[in-house]
């Protein structure tokens, strides 16, 4: 619907790199793993302690909402429409 999986180069998965969020070493070995620098990663998360952390080393970090909020946000972030 929002064709969200071409804005997307790089998935990781924090079970792969064997270290979960909320932990920074989670969101600091992905970055490694992706070879990006914070400023180039859009994290979304439906868990707000995790976002936080994730803005606390400077990703974008938008918290996906029950409401779905989240939509909008990441869609002005990414310009779709």
């Amino acid at each position: 619907r929002f064709r969200l999986r071409e804005h997307f180069e790089r998935v990781v998965v924090s079970e792969a790199i064997g270290c979960a969020k909320p932990d920074i070493r989670a969101f600091e070995l992905a970055l490694t793993d992706a070879g990006v620098s914070p400023g180039e990663v859009l994290f979304v998360d439906d868990k707000q302690r995790n976002v936080l952390v994730a803005r606390e080393l400077g990703l974008q970090a938008v918290w996906a909402d029950p409401m779905s909020r989240w939509l909008d946000e990441v869609e002005a972030l990414l310009a779709i429409r």
